[in-house]
């Protein structure tokens, strides 16, 4: 624990007006779970959690009038709501009604690292507590200093069963250990997870995926019993052997293949020093791009990794045995983006990330296919990839890299990776050069066509409008004059 055994910690300085606010409230208000536990590990968080012995949606619809901020009613059964303050540092206060007393609010909270408070009147003026002033009556404290993940009683878990998965979660991206006696209920009660609602397992499994350790939390999610619980198709998939060059079965290769893209992807502060990672081709703005949020504050990476999770998961349903014993998945592909729709509908995902998801899932095995073994794809064939996937293209080809080294695990050849590598760099530069994704520029609108060629309105106008875009790409045409004269040319050669 970064901070362990000083005598002081120290709240965020975009905290202090509301604090002294809070400090002016005549009910008694306790810090409570994250803002207590990230403090004390040093690590920063725009989260305010409060607990009040009294009202919580009328505290906080008073806070939010006195600081400028906007109220949010969360739970009015369970009284608890949240002021989100924008500004230069915006802030998140949640607020819950702790109206029998802050230590039967404490018993009532998940992990024993969450079940401290301390009173705000114990802050200072320059925002720090004392370690004497935390209120910690399940020794969540040494919890903290020992890394370990502790229910705080025996129903924590089936009184709320999400937080099996919030277990996984933090154990992975804090480096916690959850204890064994914490992990045996959570297999002895993971059916429970069947009953909260989807939209909730929905945030779980987009919050895991976000993290840069999803892998180690999918793992122990498969270990403790929760996914068969949320995702029985991928259970399925287990024991469904592949043949040469594959070294893995069907579930095991999809999990190696999210391990594989965690660590090709790159982020700002993360150095690979690996031949076999440093090998993977880049553009300009990767880190940006991939943190694109798609959909409810999730981000384009945490779709990747599910597409990454899922994409093999036709095989068990299209797997097939020829008269020589040769093991084949045809068509795998679409079944597995149909399955993955149904898995993801069910899961509340948004349209949106479904239908990128579900694209790539259908169109995993394309970069690999554009061109013969040994060779480089040609600009046709280039085009037409990035025609047909669109917004998935440039995704799909990290799908494809995380696959591809997945698929012969510790088998694989580094002049065989260094060759894919190189076909998929080219496939990236046929179309970015490099440089960052950014919209096709179209040199001629179909009205452009209409009017210059005398052409009425019909399909032959978005044939005509596609084949300039092709050759734009190809570098035949250059501007709108080239692209008319290059339409007037195929019209009249019948092309």
């Amino acid at each position: 624990m970064t901070n362990a055994h000083h005598d002081l910690y120290r709240l965020p300085p975009t905290f202090k007006n509301a604090l002294a606010y809070f400090k002016e409230e005549p009910l008694p208000i306790y810090l409570v779970g994250g803002i207590i536990r990230n403090t004390l590990l040093g690590q920063q968080t725009t989260d305010l959690d409060l607990a009040v012995v009294g009202d919580g949606v009328l505290l906080g619809s008073r806070a939010a009038q006195h600081l400028g901020g906007t109220h949010v009613l969360l739970d009015s059964l369970r009284g608890i709501s949240r002021v989100i303050i924008k500004c230069a540092d915006p802030i998140q206060i949640d607020i819950t009604s702790a109206n029998k007393g802050i230590e039967v609010d404490l018993g009532n909270r998940d992990f024993t690292i969450n079940s401290m408070a301390v009173n705000v009147n114990c802050v200072s003026n320059e925002l720090s507590f004392e370690r004497e002033s935390i209120m910690d009556p399940y020794n969540g404290y040494q919890d903290l200093l020992s890394g370990l993940i502790n229910s705080v009683s025996k129903t924590s878990l089936s009184d709320d069963p999400i937080r099996m998965m919030r277990a996984v979660r933090f154990s992975a991206n804090s480096k916690f250990t959850i204890t064994e006696t914490t992990q045996q209920k959570i297999r002895a009660e993971s059916k429970l997870i069947k009953d909260v609602s989807p939209e909730r397992v929905r945030d779980e499994i987009l919050k895991i995926l976000d993290t840069r350790h999803s892998y180690e939390s999918l793992i122990l999610l498969n270990e403790l019993g929760i996914t068969e619980q949320i995702i029985p198709e991928l259970t399925q998939t287990k024991g469904t052997i592949q043949p040469n060059p594959h070294f893995w079965d069907v579930h095991d290769h999809m999990m190696e293949t999210v391990r594989n893209l965690e660590k090709i992807i790159p982020t700002k502060d993360k150095a690979t020093n690996n031949n076999f990672y440093d090998l993977v081709p880049t553009f300009e703005g990767i880190e940006n791009y991939f943190e694109q949020e798609i959909s409810n504050g999730f981000t384009r990476l945490s779709a990747l990794k599910l597409s990454c999770l899922l994409h093999d998961i036709g095989k068990p349903a299209t797997r097939t045995k020829d008269k020589d014993g040769q093991i084949r998945f045809l068509g795998h592909s679409e079944s597995g983006a149909g399955i993955a729709k149904h898995i993801l509908e069910r899961l509340k995902i948004r349209k949106k990330m479904i239908a990128l998801v579900c694209l790539q899932i259908r169109h995993h095995l394309r970069p690999s296919q554009l061109a013969p073994e040994g060779k480089v794809p040609s600009s046709k064939a280039i085009y037409r990839y990035h025609r047909d996937l669109g917004e998935a293209a440039l995704d799909t080809l990290y799908l494809s890299l995380a696959d591809y080294l997945s698929t012969g695990g510790p088998k694989i050849e580094l002049n065989q990776w260094t060759a894919y590598c190189e076909v998929v760099k080219t496939i990236i530069n046929g179309k970015l050069g490099g440089k960052s994704p950014n919209p096709n520029i179209k040199l001629l609108s179909g009205h452009d066509i209409m009017e210059g060629l005398r052409l009425k309105p019909g399909p032959l106008i978005g044939d005509l409008l596609e084949n300039v875009e092709e050759a734009h790409f190809e570098g035949k045409i250059k501007n709108k004059e080239d692209a008319i004269r290059f339409l007037e040319s195929n019209l009249k050669s019948g092309e």
